[in-house]
């Protein structure tokens, strides 16, 4: 079995919703919280990137056995969060086969959907496992460690989209069906919770 870490990454400044984000409310949870608790459920190798509203966050959400790593760097986007999990496993000497890059405002994936991506990277440990956005590969995306050097020195706010892209041959998509609604704008969380 492999040893996987599952990070969240909830570091921006949710620019297009005007306020924080990750504790906005769906069925009186916090929305970071639906995700934390999914991970939560299924791994005790969790981590959680927080930069702007990080102290909001902390004060709206626990994180039980979740690590909270601190991207003081999140102006730079969503590449910085990616970039520093490397840095802190590498830090910590932390020796994981993959990690699954997730996001925090995704709160209709199922947890069996998680397991479905961790289960087909058991099978194909060389392979990134990606989701599949109409054909285009994004996240959430497991990661296998012989990428770890180019997650480690990616930039700008596209996050891994580039690595996904250069490397088609590299890539599995899962078929498990889920649903990938992203919670970006007010008129989102209003559709959301029709």
């Amino acid at each position: 079995m492999s040893k996987i870490a599952i990070v969240i990454l909830a570091a921006g400044k949710s620019l297009r919703m005007g306020f924080a984000k990750q504790i906005i409310r769906i069925n009186n949870e916090p929305l970071l919280k639906i995700t934390l608790d999914k991970i939560e459920s299924i791994s005790e190798d969790t981590y959680c990137v927080l930069g702007a509203n990080k102290d909001l966050i902390l004060e709206e959400i626990h994180f039980n056995n979740t690590v909270v790593i601190d991207n003081i760097n999140y102006e730079k986007g969503l590449s910085s969060s990616i970039s520093i999990c490397i840095e802190f496993f590498e830090k910590k000497n932390l020796n994981y086969d993959g990690v699954l890059f997730v996001l925090g405002d995704q709160p209709a994936i199922e947890t069996e959907y998680f397991l479905s991506i961790i289960n087909r990277f058991n099978k194909h440990k060389t392979k990134i496992i990606a989701t599949n956005y109409d054909g285009k590969a994004g996240v959430p995306a497991l990661f296998p460690k012989s990428f770890f050097k180019e997650l480690k020195i990616i930039k700008g706010d596209k996050g891994a989209r580039e690595i996904l892209k250069n490397k088609p041959k590299s890539i599995i998509f899962e078929s498990f069906k889920t649903s990938l609604v992203d919670i970006d704008t007010r008129k989102d969380l209003i559709d959301y919770n029709k």
